[in-house]
């Protein structure tokens, strides 16, 4: 079976920090084995520098090899709507996506700006190109506050990098577009953040302490070297963190019941 687009665009960006910034000491960085090794060889200046930078034009070829901009612009019609999908899932870290969108009204799940451009026979799986969860500004409601990258808490294969090399990739392919289709795609937030969002229990698996020291050193790096990379969008900043998300059982159940409501409301 054929990769989607996402998954070959991914695997080649992770590729490529194994042999550009990471070498040949951390052959397999995103997996637990070398998970502790990679944070700090990362939480360099350098290495973030390097590793933004190899994200960003990886996302830039992959943009205009299927030539997105005009691809765009030619259909009358940009990707991008805000929405809530809040039918049935099977697989857990989509029950648990839907879930958090459905209590909080400012959450919106399957965000999806690329569907459409990628060669005839492809589109259909670029439409599974989507941004886990996305927060809109309070202020001022088509706003984006946050890129959410999710992972659920029994999550063995994808390490906290490798989530967090994820929501850049989404952001290095958002900005252009943003960029360009400034009156069709919802702008970014002044200070807009970028947010691997999991249970302790997931952490914990890793061995990476949200708020911790080396987390901190990590996100420190990073969000220097974002302010230096391009593209960016001018007065924006945006800034890269860990997050628990609160898994209590009083917050499932209030998840729960605005899940039922809202699908009661549809039908």
């Amino acid at each position: 079976m054929a990769h989607a687009p996402e998954d070959r665009l991914f695997d080649r960006i992770k590729t490529k920090l194994g042999s550009k910034v990471f070498e040949a000491k951390l052959p397999k960085w995103d997996r637990k084995r070398y998970s502790a090794k990679a944070v700090d060889t990362l939480a360099k200046p350098d290495n973030a520098r390097k590793t933004l930078e190899s994200i960003s034009s990886d996302c830039d070829r992959f943009l205009h090899t299927r030539d997105a901009f005009t691809k765009m612009g030619s259909r009358g019609k940009i990707f991008g709507e805000l929405r809530k999908v809040l039918r049935p899932a099977n697989k857990k870290e989509e029950v648990l996506e839907r879930l958090l969108a459905a209590a909080d009204e400012e959450l919106y799940n399957r965000f999806n700006f690329l569907s459409g451009i990628a060669p005839q026979g492809e589109d259909a799986t670029t439409r599974s190109m989507t941004v886990d969860l996305v927060k809109r500004g309070r202020s001022i409601e088509k706003v984006i506050a946050e890129f959410i990258e999710l992972k659920e808490g029994g999550n063995k294969s994808d390490s906290p990098l490798s989530a967090l090399v994820e929501v850049l990739m989404y952001y290095y392919l958002y900005v252009p577009l943003s960029l360009r289709f400034s009156k069709q795609l919802p702008p970014l937030k002044s200070q807009f953040s970028l947010v691997v969002l999991a249970p302790t229990e997931y952490y914990n698996y890793w061995e990476f302490t949200p708020g911790g020291d080396k987390c901190q050193e990590l996100e420190k790096c990073i969000n220097c070297a974002l302010h230096k990379t391009k593209p960016r969008i001018p007065n924006t900043r945006a800034r890269i963190s860990f997050r628990v998300i609160d898994l209590t059982r009083n917050a499932i159940a209030a998840a729960v019941d605005s899940l039922k409501i809202i699908r009661a409301s549809i039908k």
